[in-house]
């Protein structure tokens, strides 16, 4: 073998100049001084990397494709036990407190529809709005009634039937009905329903904004007619068969009939 230096390769040595040379012209950065990288699409590649990603582009795709492991079996069965976090999210209120107590209150509400109003037995004492409140205790029911007006006839039937009417819903064992003039009875109370039962019983309604004061004297001199629906009408009487109503006389029809007094 022969003696002397061992020569290397020129390329290599080449290299080597060079990258000492880029050593040489990168400013010194401290001891933290961090290799050259470049940065693609806003991500930092450093040297072995930015490497790795060019030999990537000129292998052929079916190449890269060996690369890829075996494809996995489809998830069968869920790997943990479903828990209560797993359950559909609460329904509406409808529990032991809840919903028997709503749906016991419409039925009092519905048992009420059947109770007529003794003078008018057109209409029910709902219809008339005479209705202000209705609550349950268990199985006692509460009822707050509204007189239409005071020194009514009616009310203490009224009060009887809206009890019978109480006691005989499934579930209640005792009934309360009480009377009360706050807030005051108004003919804005009645219902469209009710305004129409007491046109078809030949009533004529008060009509919206018809109110006028108690203490006033008088009625609206005139009145839509049930018969014939003319307003050619006239009052002859302001007191009719109860302290409610009033008496009228329609000209085009010739026909007499009663209006609800409007309050």
């Amino acid at each position: 073998m022969a003696s002397g230096p061992v020569r290397r390769d020129e390329g290599e040595v080449r290299r080597t100049d060079d990258h000492r040379t880029r050593r040489s012209r990168t400013p010194n950065r401290g001891e933290g001084h961090r290799r050259p990288c470049c940065r693609v699409r806003g991500i930092v590649l450093r040297g072995p990397d930015r490497e790795c990603r060019r030999r990537r582009r000129a292998e052929p795709a079916t190449d890269r494709a060996r690369t890829r492991g075996p494809e996995g079996s489809p998830l069968t069965r869920l790997r943990d036990p479903v828990d209560r976090d797993d359950l559909d999210v609460p329904r509406e209120p409808g529990g032991d407190v809840v919903a028997p107590t709503r749906s016991l209150e419409d039925a009092l509400w519905t048992a009420l529809t059947g109770v007529p109003d003794p003078e008018i037995p057109a209409v029910s004492v709902v219809d008339m709005g005479m209705i202000e409140a209705i609550s349950t205790d268990g199985t006692h029911a509460h009822v707050t009634v509204l007189p239409t007006f005071s020194g009514c006839p009616a009310i203490d039937v009224i009060v009887a039937d809206v009890k019978a009417a109480l006691l005989k819903v499934k579930g209640i064992d005792e009934a309360t009905v009480e009377t009360t003039f706050s807030p005051p009875w108004t003919t804005a109370r009645i219902t469209a329903e009710g305004r129409r039962k007491l046109a078809d019983f030949g009533l004529a309604p008060p009509a919206n904004g018809d109110q006028v004061l108690i203490t006033e004297i008088g009625l609206p001199k005139m009145s839509r007619c049930p018969f014939c629906g003319s307003t050619n009408t006239r009052n002859e009487n302001p007191f009719g068969p109860t302290p409610c109503r009033a008496l009228y006389y329609c000209d085009d029809c010739r026909n007499p009939f009663e209006q609800f007094k409007p309050v």
